[in-house]
């Protein structure tokens, strides 16, 4: 799925340079946890699936072994991720959804993630109310039959 969707957003090539990034690769079954139709919306829009994947590429090469608990991550989409440790796992924003680590390449390193990490940048107005605190509005906006206004 993500061989897929690089393919579709023409991220290939960066992923190709020289320079060290770390990928978190999103597995298959990451994926399979995204409702149809939010993953159909992302892939299917240009700018919102590179904001998607360029959230998964850290600016630099980091292993395991040199990632200490609240390090804080630039993403090449321009934000930041909360990467840190909890035992022999390791955590974003808290969260151990690593699942396989240090996949060393030429140009950085691979660590498999269980969960896709979707920005808010490629997310919908009714997504992004319905993970906030005004979640009972959109539950409002819903039984109106007017959510399709936030999507």
């Amino acid at each position: 799925s993500l061989k897929t969707a690089v393919a579709a957003s023409d991220l290939s090539s960066l992923l190709e340079s020289e320079g060290q990034y770390t990928l978190l690769a999103p597995t298959n079954e990451a994926f399979e946890k995204i409702p149809r139709e939010t993953l159909n919306r992302i892939l299917g829009d240009p700018e919102a699936l590179r904001d998607l994947l360029n959230h998964h590429i850290l600016k630099s090469a980091m292993c395991a072994e040199a990632i200490i608990a609240g390090l804080t991550m630039e993403t090449l989409e321009g934000t930041t991720l909360d990467v840190g440790c909890s035992g022999e796992e390791l955590t974003l924003n808290g969260k151990p959804i690593i699942a396989n680590k240090d996949v060393l390449a030429t140009n950085g390193v691979v660590h498999f993630v269980n969960e896709l990490l979707i920005p808010d940048s490629a997310k919908t107005v009714f997504e992004l109310a319905q993970e906030s605190e005004v979640s009972k509005s959109t539950d409002l906006f819903r039984q109106a039959g007017l959510s399709s206004h936030l999507t």
